[in-house]
């Protein structure tokens, strides 16, 4: 029997990359990086960015955890999207995916471009060497136009869109997800230990190497395998669900809210994960605790009547049906906001006018470029003949195609 869609994890879809939005917009700012203590705090800022710092009202600006939980729930999903698929190629699932993911990252790149050759006007004034040195800091030529593209997935080829990086490492996982799906399927010791090997080795080769975000082709198929073990949590997620279920429904509600609130406690940890440090301990410690803070958050999504009451509102399921296209194209509005309206308005203020400019792009972004490429993926793949169901006989449903990516965020 199909299983039910949970709605609610649309919610937390929507309200992640809604986070990384306010992540990136926080990033623009000096203050996220030096935040004066409270004594010499001279106004309202920044007693904001201190909050923002060093509270556990950090979650709010919790952009690389958000990232996150997006590899998760991506892997929980589409594990939901093969069960309830008797037989399918993987030709299809394919065709599907790179419609779904990849054509709407090429468009996203291709009006960065255009957007960068209108409004860059060099280092602005005010804002932070993140934004400045990060984002549209290497001359546009054919070469860096078609390393985006071709996705390489290394440095420079993130320069245009920064938060690419991670639909990136979405989209080539996304790829290799059937085997995956086998493996935890099977409930074979091999599965986990696979994960693990896979990351150590991977995240091994990135700390000597001393790269972060990969400048290497080899970096970059190490990079992806950092994070693999996420999806292989998401899929391990799906099959015990029910379990899952049970054990948080069956707790006290204090132990309920508690559990959530380690959550976001762990979402607001430093941002020590594979972007950020070469580091082995760091980072291991790091992804420990965002697939502890993904397992709670999306365990208490789909069992609590919270998240369900959540999903009956209108606004937060629309802003999980637009979050690729918000997590695609907010970086984009935040950089032309912010070189467009130089000698206009105060680049303060232009970032923050950039969050309900990059909604209406996102709304924009999801009918124009979204629909009609999943519209796409399914007439290219309409009456290919399927096979039985086997190692290469998978392919997502809507559920699946609604995630997109996650998203999913992302480091920067």
């Amino acid at each position: 029997m199909p299983s039910r869609r949970y709605h609610e994890l649309d919610v937390v879809r929507g309200l992640a990359a809604f986070i990384v939005l306010l992540h990136h917009v926080w990033m623009s700012f000096p203050q996220a990086f030096y935040v004066p203590p409270l004594a010499e705090a001279s106004g309202p800022a920044d007693y904001l960015f201190f909050a923002l710092k060093y509270t556990p009202a950090r979650f709010l600006v919790a952009g690389p955890g958000c990232v996150a939980v997006f590899f998760v729930l991506s892997g929980f999903v589409l594990s939901a999207s093969f069960e309830n698929r008797r037989s399918i190629s993987y030709g299809q699932y394919v065709v599907k995916r790179l419609c779904r993911i990849y054509l709407p990252f090429a468009v996203a790149v291709l009006v960065a471009a255009g957007l960068y050759v209108a409004t860059y006007k060099g280092a602005v004034p005010g804002m932070s060497g993140w934004l400045n040195a990060t984002s549209w800091s290497v001359p546009l030529t054919p070469d860096l136009l078609l390393g985006h593209l071709a996705a390489y997935g290394m440095e420079p080829y993130h320069d245009l869109n920064a938060p690419m990086w991670s639909l990136i490492v979405e989209l080539r996982a996304s790829l290799l997800f059937p085997l995956v799906f086998l493996l935890v399927r099977s409930r074979s010791l091999w599965a986990p230990l696979l994960a693990l090997g896979l990351y150590l080795v991977a995240a091994g080769f990135m700390s000597l190497d001393g790269q972060t975000l990969p400048m290497t082709m080899l970096g970059s198929l190490a990079f992806l395998f950092q994070w693999m073990p996420l999806f292989f949590l998401g899929s391990a997620l799906w099959f015990q669900r029910e379990r899952l279920e049970r054990l948080f429904s069956g707790l006290p509600a204090l132990g309920r809210l508690g559990l959530v609130a380690v959550a976001l406690l762990l979402l607001g940890m430093p941002a020590w994960g594979p972007v950020s440090t070469t580091s082995m301990m760091m980072k291991l410690v790091w992804m420990l605790g965002m697939s502890l803070a993904a397992t709670i958050i999306i365990t208490a999504a789909i069992s609590t009547a919270l998240f369900h009451r959540l999903a009956a509102i209108r606004p937060l399921r629309r802003l999980g049906e637009i979050s690729y296209s918000l997590y695609l194209f907010h970086q984009i509005v935040i950089l032309a906001m912010v070189h467009g309206l130089v000698g206009i308005l105060p680049s303060g203020l232009a970032v923050l006018l950039a969050i309900p400019v990059s909604l209406v792009v996102a709304e924009i972004g999801y009918r124009l470029v979204e629909t009609p490429c999943m519209r796409l993926g399914q007439r290219l793949t309409r009456g290919t003949r399927r096979v039985p169901e086997a190692p290469a006989a998978l392919e997502p449903t809507g559920a699946s195609e609604d995630l997109g990516v996650a998203l999913a965020a992302e480091r920067r």
